[in-house]
């Protein structure tokens, strides 16, 4: 089991890596994760997949490092309850 001096040692190792203080590290990985959606061109075009989310009242923000994906600025049970959802057209995650 991790204990706090794991912990430092990663932060610290991390620091160094990212030449970085390790506080700015800390402070990184300590932001709350945004809930985003990753569009599946394998199972759906993805211009479609996002105009069909928008039309049922999502509120998408495109990520522009990420293809195909996007931070919610909207609740994500209508994106759970979407046929998209449930055919694998798009997944949820956190960015």
């Amino acid at each position: 089991m991790a204990g706090p001096r794991d912990r430092d040692v990663f932060l610290e190792r991390t620091a160094r890596a990212l030449a970085l203080p390790v506080a700015e590290v800390e402070a990184r990985l300590s932001r709350p994760l945004r809930s985003s959606v990753r569009l599946n061109p394998l199972r759906g075009a993805p211009a479609d997949t996002e105009a069909e989310l928008r039309l049922s009242g999502v509120e998408l923000e495109p990520i522009p490092w990420a293809l195909h994906t996007f931070h919610l600025r909207s609740d994500k049970g209508p994106v759970v309850a979407s046929p998209a959802f449930s055919e694998g057209r798009l997944f949820l995650q956190n960015a």
